[in-house]
């Protein structure tokens, strides 16, 4: 993923279909459900058919997300971004919004046996476009971003 947005899903629930609504409203880009099959996994995704299209995916499952926002609020804390009130809601934040590329994985198989999976990353959450998508999305939720393949969080 190249960026995520988290936020606090209790007290702002959210489905692909309100946002793809929501930001259908908000931008000039046609969103559309779609779904990735990830070796026998059904992902839904909203795709957003941006210059390079793009993908958010909800992830809600506690066993996931709480202790990556937890790592993330630390750093946060660790690196003195965001204020003590701001980093204990963000401690409040239960699920997360990932932003990834609609470029398929590649599979390279070895005859010894394995394989390789890599995914291309041509998705970059400080393209002015996206940024604006991804704080979109994160005013709507009330959440916060990081972008994962920079580094650091992004405020507007």
């Amino acid at each position: 993923m190249s960026a995520r947005i988290i936020f606090n899903a209790s007290t702002n629930p959210v489905t692909l279909e309100v946002l793809r609504d929501r930001l259908g409203l908000l931008l000039p880009y046609k969103c559309e459900l779609d779904s990735l099959d990830y070796f026998g996994h059904t992902i839904p995704q909203l795709v957003i058919h941006t210059r390079v299209p793009i993908a958010l995916q909800l992830e809600e499952d506690p066993e996931i997300v709480l202790e990556e926002i937890s790592e993330m609020v630390t750093d946060a804390e660790d690196e003195g971004f965001f204020d003590e009130k701001t980093r204990e809601q963000m401690r409040q934040c239960t699920a997360a919004i990932d932003l990834h590329t609609t470029t398929p994985p590649k599979v390279s198989h070895f005859e010894e046996g394995g394989m390789l999976i890599s995914t291309p990353n041509d998705v970059d959450p400080r393209d002015h476009e996206i940024e604006r998508i991804l704080l979109s999305v994160a005013s709507f939720v009330k959440g916060w971003v990081y972008d994962n393949l920079n580094g650091g969080w992004i405020v507007g």
